[in-house]
């Protein structure tokens, strides 16, 4: 998955204005610049000595959450998409799941990614 934090901060004020009190949350936890690691020989992590600027912070709670708020739009277009021919879209957090007959799901996935 691929996230901005200032867009997924933008689109909860727009999408959802009830839930604005979650934005200085977001802000102050999304916010900081974080180390970016890897997963060493053996079993520690090693630093790949850059930090991640735009994104979020991989497992974060908060980052799941303005995820899902963030794409809930094109999450019920493509759900709209879907009912009419007896499927249906899901989601939790950021696993999305798409029901239907494969060629009708596979083309609206591409719309839902692009």
């Amino acid at each position: 998955n691929e996230g901005d934090r200032a867009e997924m901060v933008a689109r909860t004020l727009v999408t959802s204005p009830g839930l604005a009190p979650l934005v200085r949350l977001f802000y102050a936890t999304l916010a900081p610049k974080y180390p970016i690691v890897v997963t060493g020989k053996g079993s520690g992590l090693v630093p790949m000595g850059k930090d991640g600027e735009s994104g979020v912070v991989q497992g974060s709670v908060e980052a799941g959450v303005a995820f899902a708020i963030s794409i809930n739009p094109e999450l019920q277009a493509l759900d709209a998409e879907l009912r009419p021919r007896g499927g249906c879209a899901r989601a939790g957090h950021d696993d999305v799941r798409a029901v239907g007959p494969p060629h009708i799901v596979f083309a609206a996935m591409q719309r839902f990614h692009d």
